[in-house]
C-alpha cells in the first residue's frame, strides 16, 4: 500500500503529496481468504479506505474527500497469471490464463448472490485435477470428480441436489467408468452395486429395492448380461432367467 498519494489542489491543476493512513471499512470489512471470492466473485477486489494526513495549511472541507484503493487478490500461486471474467447475465466466470491457456481455477458463480455453482482445475488449457459442482437450496456439493490431462482419472461422487444424500460413488480410468460402483436411493438405501471395466458392466451386480430387499442380481460381461439372473418383483414372486 502506498504510503503517499498525489492530490489536487483547490479542484486544479497543482498537486502536493499526502501522507495516508490506510484502514479497513468498517461497514464493508475486509473477508477471510476463503470468503474473497464470495464476495467479490466478478472483481477479486477489495477497497481500502484512507485517512489523509493534511498539512497544517491544507483544508479538507467538511472531510468529504478521502483516499481510497482497490487491491485486487489472487491466489498465491498464480503471480504471472492473467485474470479474465466473462458474464452470461446469470453466471460469472473468471479464471486465469497465461501464454498457455488456462491454468489453475475456473470457477462459476451466480450472479445475483455471488455463490459458486461450479469449479474446474486447468493445466495448460485442459482440464487437470478437481471439478465440483454446487446445487440445491444450500447450495451443497452436487458433484465431485477429478480429471487428468483432459480426461476422468480417479474418483467420481454425486449427491441428490434437494436434499443432499449420496448418489453414487465410482471411479474412472481416462475417461471410462472401472472398478466397483455404488448407486443410491436420494433416502439413503442402496440401489445398485457392480463393477466397471473399461466402461462397460462387468461381473456380479445387484440391483435393490428401496426397503434393501435385492430386486435382481447376476453377472455382466463387457456390458451384456451373462449365465442365470436372479429376479423377485414387489409381491415376492420370484423367477430366473438364463442369457
Amino acid at each position: 500500500m502506498p504510503e503517499k498519494i498525489e492530490a489536487y489542489i483547490k479542484a486544479g491543476n497543482e498537486t502536493i503529496e499526502v501522507d495516508v493512513d490506510w484502514y479497513v471499512d468498517q461497514e464493508n470489512p475486509m473477508p477471510e481468504r476463503n470468503d474473497v471470492w464470495s464476495k467479490y466473485f466478478y472483481t477479486g477486489t477489495y477497497r481500502f479506505l484512507g485517512k489523509l494526513n493534511l498539512p497544517s495549511n491544507v483544508i479538507n472541507p467538511g472531510d468529504y474527500y478521502r483516499a481510497a484503493i482497490d487491491v485486487e487478490f489472487y491466489p498465491v500461486d498464480y503471480p504471472d497469471y492473467r485474470r479474465e471474467v466473462t458474464s452470461d447475465g446469470d453466471m460469472y466466470t473468471v479464471l486465469y490464463k497465461d501464454d498457455n491457456g488456462i491454468q489453475g481455477t475456473w470457477e462459476r458463480y451466480y450472479v445475483d448472490t455471488g455463490i459458486l455453482y461450479e469449479l474446474y482445475t486447468y493445466k495448460d488449457d485442459v482440464y487437470h485435477g478437481v471439478h465440483e459442482e454446487f446445487q440445491g437450496p444450500d447450495n451443497a456439493i452436487s458433484k465431485r470428480s477429478n480429471y487428468s490431462s483432459g480426461k476422468l482419472e480417479g474418483f467420481y461422487e454425486t449427491w441428490y441436489t434437494h436434499n443432499g444424500a449420496k448418489q453414487s460413488i465410482g471411479q474412472f480410468t481416462k475417461d471410462l467408468q472401472t472398478g466397483l460402483w455404488q448407486e443410491y436411493y436420494y433416502t439413503g438405501g442402496l440401489s445398485s452395486e457392480g463393477s466397471y471395466l473399461e466402461g462397460n458392466k462387468h461381473g456380479p451386480w445387484k440391483y435393490f429395492y428401496e426397503n434393501g430387499i435385492i430386486s435382481s442380481q447376476g453377472s455382466y460381461e463387457n456390458g451384456n448380461k451373462i449365465g442365470t439372473w436372479y429376479y423377485k418383483d414387489e409381491w415376492g414372486n420370484e423367477s430366473y432367467i438364463t442369457y
